[in-house]
């Protein structure tokens, strides 16, 4: 069976979002938004790239960035996340209390596992930053 590019990958199979993992981190009362956004292209390859950022809120700081080609999936926004909890650009390791993120279907299947790990996470149509 191939495997489904826009299903969920956790665990060890997962490049970066491994709950046991990440629930391990220090908890900061730190609210935090994540998305991704469509930059034009002005190249004969792409008609756009995605900008995919994670912001705190708290600190205005840029934890995690990434750009890709094609259109994120929920794996994306997962390795981004993590990525931002694991290896931030600013500061120490930790994991946020609340996350923003867009209220897009793609995103839904990743909720719950960030509630799994302590992260109240908040889907709406416009975020906060």
């Amino acid at each position: 069976m191939a495997d489904q590019p826009d299903k969920l990958k956790l665990g060890k199979r997962a490049s970066f979002f491994i709950k046991t993992r990440l629930r391990r981190l220090r908890q900061e009362e730190d609210t935090w938004e994540a998305d991704f956004f469509p930059i034009p292209c002005s190249d004969s390859l792409h008609e756009s790239v995605w900008w995919g950022i994670v912001l705190s809120h708290d600190h205005d700081r840029v934890l995690a960035q990434r750009m890709i080609e094609e259109p994120p999936t929920v794996n994306d926004l997962a390795n981004l996340l993590a990525e931002a909890m694991r290896r931030p650009l600013v500061d120490f390791s930790h994991r946020p209390q609340c996350l923003y993120v867009r209220a897009r279907p793609e995103w839904a299947e990743l909720l719950p596992h960030l509630k799994q790990i302590g992260i109240e996470a908040v889907a709406q149509e416009r975020l906060p930053k």
